[in-house]
């Protein structure tokens, strides 16, 4: 799905960010924007902007 696809976004909440997991789709390459919670920190924001990633923030 995620080849098909125009676009591929991320829905994850902060805590996930820089942490490893059992299960692995892809890489950050292969998405357009991630949205999260506000708990992301601004290290972690400006690393994936800069990779390209649009972020958006749930509220």
């Amino acid at each position: 799905m995620v080849k098909a696809a125009r676009e591929v976004y991320l829905v994850a909440d902060s805590t996930k960010v820089n942490r490893n997991s059992f299960t692995r789709l892809g890489g950050l390459d292969l998405i357009q924007a991630f949205i999260t919670d506000d708990g992301l920190s601004n290290v972690d924001a400006k690393a994936i902007e800069r990779m390209g990633i649009k972020i958006i923030i749930a509220t």
